[in-house]
């Protein structure tokens, strides 16, 4: 399963910085990493359990569609 792109997510209600948001050009649900600060709640909040902490970045990840990197060059997702 991967994220389910709700129309209302609850990650993005209970992000407490913003990092968690819809993009406003696309509409997809995505993470700002400079604004995470790994409190989880995105994950709790996730009804699909599809969140997860990059352990890498230390910030909570999700599936965007590649919207920063294949679609910011007009490709189609990896999926």
């Amino acid at each position: 399963v991967s994220c389910q792109q709700c129309s209302e997510p609850p990650c993005v209600r209970v992000c407490p910085t913003g990092a968690a948001h819809i993009d406003p050009a696309t509409n997809i649900v995505t993470m700002d990493n400079s604004r995470c600060v790994g409190c989880k709640y995105c994950i709790a909040g996730c009804p699909y359990n599809v969140r997860f902490i990059n352990e890498e970045t230390k910030a909570a990840e999700n599936c965007d569609f590649c919207l920063h990197s294949k679609l910011a060059i007009g490709e189609q997702p990896a999926c």
